[in-house]
Formats: C-alpha cells, sequence, structure tokens
C-alpha cells in the first residue's frame, strides 16, 4: 500500500479540523481522529499530546496571519488607515478558511480556549480600528455590525458563489455599506 506524500502531522491537522468541524471541538475526541486516520491513539500522542494542542496547531497559523493583518493596520499612520483596506484583507483571509472561522466562531465548545479568548481580542482590535479614533457608543455598534456583515456571509457563502476575490468585493462593500449608515434615520 503505497505511503502518502503528506506528512503525518499535516494529515492529523487535517483530519482533526475536519471532525472539529463536522462534530464539534468538544464531541471529537483523539480516538477518533486516529480512527480517521488508520492510526493508532499511540502514533497520534507521538505529534499531539492533547486535543488542546492540536487546536493550538490547526487555528495558531490562521490567528497568526489574522494578527499580521490587524497590527498592519494598527501600526499605520491614522491619515493612511481606511475601512476599505483592514476588511478587504479581513475578508479574503476568512475566506481562506472557512471551516476554521466556523469552529471558532460558533462552536461553543471552544469556549473557554485560548484560541477562542484570541479570536475575540483579534475581533475587538478590528472593531476599534473600524470605530476609529474617539467613538461614540453609535460608531462602536456600527464596527461591530461591520464585522457581523463580514462573518455571516463568509460563512454561508453557497457553492456556486463567484471567485473568491469577487465574493471578497462584495461582502466588503456590504460591510462598508453597514458603517456608511452614520446617521440613516431610526426605524
Amino acid at each position: 500500500m503505497p505511503t502518502s506524500k503528506v506528512p503525518t502531522r499535516d494529515r492529523i491537522k487535517a483530519a482533526a479540523l475536519e471532525l472539529f468541524s463536522t462534530q464539534s471541538y468538544g464531541t471529537t475526541t483523539l480516538q477518533d481522529i486516529a480512527d480517521k486516520l488508520g492510526l493508532t491513539k499511540a502514533a497520534l500522542y507521538y505529534y499531539f499530546k492533547t486535543k488542546d494542542e492540536l487546536l493550538e496547531e490547526v487555528s495558531g497559523p490562521f490567528l497568526d496571519g489574522f494578527e499580521l493583518i490587524v497590527v498592519r493596520e494598527e501600526t499605520r499612520p491614522r491619515t493612511s488607515q481606511t475601512p476599505e483596506t483592514l476588511l478587504l484583507a479581513f475578508v479574503e483571509h476568512l475566506l481562506a478558511k472557512r471551516e476554521l472561522v466556523m469552529l471558532l466562531c460558533f462552536d461553543r465548545s471552544v469556549q473557554g480556549h485560548p484560541v477562542k479568548q484570541r479570536t475575540h481580542d483579534l475581533l475587538d482590535r478590528v472593531g476599534d480600528l473600524l470605530a476609529g479614533p474617539a467613538p461614540d457608543q453609535e460608531r462602536k455598534i456600527q464596527a461591530s455590525a461591520a464585522i457581523g456583515a463580514v462573518i455571516l456571509p463568509v460563512l454561508r457563502l453557497p457553492e456556486e458563489a463567484p471567485s473568491p476575490q469577487s465574493a471578497a468585493t462584495t461582502i466588503t462593500n456590504a460591510a462598508l455599506a453597514t458603517l456608511a449608515q452614520a446617521h440613516a434615520p431610526s426605524l
């Protein structure tokens, strides 16, 4: 039987993400992951001692990339910061890892895990950037709404959606429209 050219560690991470996404992080066991790959639990332990360690490894590169986007925007002079730049980079990053975004944002069993807190911290920083300097409560709410206008469409994007770039532009424009509602009449 030919062996896979994909390193075992990467195969484990891919299987874990698939199972975390379909069964939830909380209900997936290391034994489930080992079984999916035809490994013994002992072989899996060689690579990952705990499920928490595996979640950190699966989400780490995504969160590191997310943080780079945020830091890049935070370190720009205020005069060159634009919501468009931040939102487009944010949307493109989320679109590339939709399965992981769903897990980090909506899997209740991840609650209390450090990756969940890191995700919230990064989203808060995006909100702060979108709200701008010295925002009032209304502007803070608009910034939160813009984040919501990004996350839900990213996760609900249909299979027959346009190209990723076209989808990113459409979602970004919708979030920008949410931010632009600064003085819309009340309902």
